[in-house]
């Protein structure tokens, strides 16, 4: 009986002090407890909403200011696609929930799930994998990359789909393009998948899932298969014809392109991918051209060698992760023999989406400009570039982390953030 007594105590004070505003300040390491709960359960499940969160009013630069115009009133993580001179497409990053939004209007059109469509978010995943890399609008289809876990529970593949933007529309999205499945699933994030397109075709990235993290190949049965595969798809740029009946590689050597954009002013494919350890780059892409990775970086290894057979770091001091990586051939601080980045940063920004502002667009000082996010840093990098050399790079604080970012040419900049989001800012 005296053990029931004080059970019934010791929950009753924990019930009462859970439901206290005291509760939600108890110190815990650099922060609260409830925070620091909130956060680790926001990463375990591969989300960035936060309760903190606040839209930044104005987001200034040296030459603009854009004021908080409009936001959109349901919360996400979402991919945009640009659909005319006013309506964007939104899909959810995480459910495959899909809306066309007016942003001058304010009409919002509930769109179909993609992900039901396909009937994925019936499966049961031991991880929280699955998730949209990106949404693209062309040659009026609706371009959408996934990745998930559907093939084998053990791997993760890069499909992507073509669909009808018509919310009325009964026909499936059809598959245009699956990668092998690699027996991976802790690197959902580094499949690239982005796309753009020109007039006559469609592009998109594959990220590089043969070499992990510092660019130590993988051990797994596929990964070795795909690394002696000369038309492995990994770490390549694709170039798909105006039908989407085929593909072809159109460059290699890249790590995780995040960002692509084609620039219809300059005929010129624009990439921006993330380094290891810095090394973020921009490239200018060039049918043929191998842009290097894994061989060379300016960036650096981790100092973890993550499934390939090599101890972990802490309980092997000193190791030199940059010297085992010389027996494979590859070289970290060089881009010796290939081709070279139009511009690399150290240390890393989180290279993400990337998008030229018009050359007719109201902001006439960011005209031909590259706008280039940075998801470490709560930053859009403004370059200017002036005989395809970058001359100017200046940091504009956007208050959180750009997931996807669309620009309209009178100005108004609609920016997606991680934290869940999605804000019109007007100049």
């Amino acid at each position: 009986m005296k053990f029931k007594f004080i059970t019934s105590l010791l929950v009753a004070f924990f019930i009462g002090i859970s439901s206290s505003p005291l509760f939600f300040s108890i110190p815990f390491k650099e922060t609260t407890f409830t925070t620091y709960m909130d956060k680790k359960i926001s990463q375990w499940l591969n989300l960035n909403t936060s309760p903190e969160f606040k839209l930044l009013d104005s987001i200034k630069s040296s030459r603009y200011s854009l004021n908080l115009y409009t936001k959109f009133p349901e919360e996400g993580t979402f991919q945009l696609a640009k659909l005319d001179s006013q309506n964007i497409f939104i899909l959810e990053r995480f459910t495959g929930q899909s809306y066309i939004w007016n942003i001058y209007t304010g009409k919002i059109q509930i769109n179909r799930n993609l992900l039901a469509d396909l009937n994925l978010l019936n499966q049961k995943s031991k991880m929280q994998v699955l998730q949209v890399a990106d949404v693209h609008y062309a040659f009026n289809k609706l371009f959408f990359s996934v990745v998930s876990d559907h093939s084998h529970p053990e791997c993760l593949d890069l499909s992507a789909y073509s669909a009808d933007i018509s919310p009325k529309s009964k026909s499936q999205p059809v598959l245009i393009f699956r990668s092998p499945c690699i027996e991976d699933l802790l690197n959902p994030a580094l499949f690239g998948g982005r796309f753009t397109n020109s007039k006559t075709s469609l592009f998109m990235s594959v990220g590089e899932q043969r070499y992990d993290r510092s660019g130590f190949p993988k051990n797994s049965k596929i990964a070795k298969q795909e690394i002696v595969n000369d038309k492995s798809v990994f770490g390549k740029i694709l170039i798909f014809n105006q039908s989407i009946s085929d593909y072809r590689i159109y460059s290699s050597g890249h790590r995780n392109a995040q960002g692509l954009f084609y620039s219809e002013t300059n005929s010129l494919l624009f990439e921006a991918e993330h380094g290891p350890q810095g090394g973020d780059e921009v490239n200018v892409i060039q049918e043929g051209k191998n842009y290097g990775w894994p061989f060379v970086s300016f960036g650096t290894a981790y100092g973890w060698a993550l499934g390939s057979n090599f101890p972990d770091p802490s309980t092997v001091k000193g190791t030199n992760y940059e010297e085992i990586l010389k027996s494979y051939g590859q070289i970290r601080g060089s881009h010796k023999d290939f081709a070279k980045p139009l511009f690399s940063w150290f240390p890393s920004i989180g290279a993400g989406s990337i998008y030229e502002v018009a050359n007719n667009s109201d902001l006439i000082d960011w005209r031909k400009n590259l706008l280039v996010v940075s998801l470490a840093k709560n930053q859009v990098h403004r370059l200017i570039l002036e005989q395809n050399k970058v001359i100017f790079d200046e940091s504009i604080e956007v208050g959180g982390r750009i997931r996807d970012m669309l620009l309209m040419e009178d100005g108004i900049w609609i920016l997606a953030y991680d934290e869940g989001n999605l804000a019109v800012y007007k100049p």
